[in-house]
């Protein structure tokens, strides 16, 4: 009958028994529909124990004789003998082992079908974000207890929020024996992994053995040495072992399986309190189609940008079309990375109500924060937004309640403490909102020296704000940094003057930091664990040759390059005046408008802008305006 067809895999199945045999025909139904979508789902399948004590009486039927009448009979052998295929398949499933062994097939949610993330979040909703996470979990129903379970997996679900509970289940339930924890590249991909061996017994306090593996640990595809050298496992003192239980685990939030943690580390969560206590923690909106939403400030009419609100009924009786919008960018800390607008105006919200994630966290949108890059290529840099911002999921935000509150978070999160404490949370480099959360506060909040850390953060804000407003990619960008100061007929004397203010101002952050640092440290508890030295490389700032080019160039190659690359922004800056987008007379944007509307001649003094908009660049004088 029609309804015994499995497409793709077997016809007619019932035709391996006589038509005598319904009970038979009925549980051959059973089998071939367990295995229905087996190419998508594959050994993730589970076979019902009803289905297991059967099949010796399927095999049975199946070992029978053959029909006598030879219409039939090459049809119930061909039947017969794929039929024993998924019997077989069925008893290598629903099999119990004395240990499994794997490394499963790593797939996000985002590569499944449509069938494969149905199946993923019913059955294991712990785990659904990645096959290789329900995999860990398949693998635990395949043993028996005290059986072993060793899978390489990505490191994702030692550290992921998404992962959380999938590690209560496991810590709960099971003992992590051992560990070879692989960085990036170690295993010929592009993302950490980690090698575990599990025991389905819970033995709470049993020490677990964990090591690290580094790229400079591998020569011909495995360890030089074991366990390998490195500047983790020499911080091991046990033979370049660390051992960790999973009590150990769950001091932490989350219960990331961070085994190099130390105790002094470990117990600065004993407090309890964490940066979701002074400033909320909120991700914000998707637009879910950014090419239409989204623009950079300076693509558009500046005429229709809606600066400094502080609520959307504010905006959108301003009747302006787009609004500063907070999404993520480069590594950088204190200030700066604004330089997205997106469509607000009240028929775009109405729009984006119902695209993306729906505007999530709508009453906080405009308010006073603190936001950062959710993906970052480099360190975590935290950054002050101020009011009149909407933010984007991957420029989430902390919402202090006050500004002194809002500079002894951002000197928290900018803290080496806060980093230290990521280096757990988001070793992916990926700092969502939940890790952010978690960061434990100081128990007194660094009473002793909280005035000192605001005061500090303070002044970094103020130079980070300075330097970020000193190209004109910020749309606070006044005029050209060689004008600064003391003016100079001669411009090596003027790069001189403004060389020696750079260099002040990233010697000054470096102090700021450094004294944060030290405060913090000292607040935690952490003086054996960490020092609050900043390399150059870390301060931030595009003034700072040491931040902005990076790499192996020696200081003469970096002072060369920031030199040549002044000189290009001076161009700039040059061609911006002849434009009419600057004026020698006032400083500022004087005019970025559309459509030619707007322009005051007037507002230029005697270096007026170009009449047509067109500057011929001869090598000999030519056109009069040349």
């Amino acid at each position: 009958p029609p309804t015994d067809l499995l497409p793709e895999t077997l016809a007619q199945p019932t035709l391996s028994v006589s038509a005598g045999e319904r009970g038979a025909r009925a549980e051959i139904a059973v089998i071939v529909a367990l295995f229905d979508g087996a190419k998508t789902y594959g050994s993730l399948i589970t076979v019902p124990e009803a289905v297991m004590r059967r099949l010796p009486a399927i095999e049975a039927l199946l070992a029978g004789p053959i029909s006598g009448d030879l219409l039939r009979r090459e049809a119930q052998i061909e039947a017969r003998e794929r039929l024993a295929l998924l019997v077989r398949q069925a008893k290598a499933l629903g099999r119990v082992y004395d240990c499994v062994i794997a490394n499963p097939p790593y797939m996000g949610s985002k590569g499944m079908n449509a069938d494969l993330k149905a199946f993923a979040s019913q059955r294991y909703p712990d785990s659904k974000s990645d096959l290789f996470a329900a995999f860990i979990e398949r693998g635990f129903e395949f043993i028996r207890d005290f059986g072993r379970h060793s899978m390489v997996t990505m490191q994702s679900w030692m550290f992921l929020s998404s992962y959380e509970k999938l590690r209560e289940r496991v810590l709960g339930s099971a003992t992590l024996d051992a560990m070879a924890h692989m960085g990036n590249g170690v295993m010929g991909i592009a993302f950490g992994t980690a090698a575990t061996n599990f025991r389905k017994a819970y033995l709470k306090e049993a020490k677990g053995v964990f090591c690290w593996v580094g790229n400079d640990n591998i020569s011909n595809d495995k360890p030089k040495v074991w366990p390998p050298e490195n500047d983790r496992n020499l911080r091991a003192g046990s033979g370049g072992f660390f051992h960790a239980s999973a009590s150990d685990f769950e001091k932490i939030p989350g219960s990331p399986i961070a085994y190099w943690v130390s105790d002094k580390l470990t117990n600065i969560f004993a407090n309890g309190a964490k940066v979701e206590d002074l400033a909320p923690v909120r991700q914000g909106f998707q637009t879910g189609d950014n090419d239409f939403f989204i623009r950079q400030w300076f693509e558009v009419d500046y005429r229709n940008i809606g600066f400094d609100f502080s609520s959307t009924s504010e905006f959108h009786k301003s009747g302006r079309l787009y609004a500063p919008y907070l999404k993520g960018g480069e590594f950088r800390k204190w200030f700066g990375n604004n330089d997205y607008v997106v469509k607000f105006d009240p028929n775009n919200f109405t729009k984006l109500t119902k695209l993306g994630n729906c505007l999530p966290s709508r009453n906080l949108y405009f308010k006073d924060s603190i936001t950062w890059s959710a993906l970052s290529s480099g360190s975590f840099g935290a950054r002050m937004s101020g009011v009149g911002f909407t933010f984007s999921a991957k420029g989430a935000c902390a919402f202090p309640i006050d500004r002194p509150t809002s500079n002894l978070v951002i000197g928290i999160l900018n803290s080496k403490v806060s980093a230290n404490v990521l280096q757990f949370f988001s070793p992916t480099l990926d700092f969502n909102v939940g890790a952010i959360r978690q960061i434990p506060l100081p128990s007194d909040h660094g009473a002793a020296g909280l005035e000192t850390i605001q005061k500090n953060s303070e002044t970094a804000i103020d130079i980070a704000r300075l330097d970020w407003d000193s190209t004109e990619i910020s749309w606070e960008f006044e005029q050209s940094s060689l004008l600064w100061g003391e003016r100079s007929t001669s411009l090596a004397s003027s790069f001189a003057q403004v060389r020696q203010r750079w260099l002040e101002s990233t010697l000054e952050m470096r102090k700021l930091e450094e004294s944060n640092n030290r405060l913090f440290i000292e607040a935690y508890g952490l003086a054996d664990e960490l020092t609050p030295g900043v390399p150059l490389s870390e301060i931030t700032l595009t003034c700072n040759p040491h931040n902005r080019y990076g790499g192996d160039l020696t200081d003469a190659e970096r002072e060369a390059r920031l030199l040549s690359d002044t000189m290009r922004e001076l161009a700039s800056y040059g061609v911006g005046l002849m434009m009419g987008r600057y004026s020698l007379a006032e400083r500022g944007l004087i005019y970025a408008n559309a459509g030619n509307e707007g322009f005051d001649a007037d507002r230029y003094g005697a270096f007026r802008p170009d009449d047509d908009g067109i500057v011929p660049v001869t090598e000999e004088p030519w056109f009069t305006d040349d």
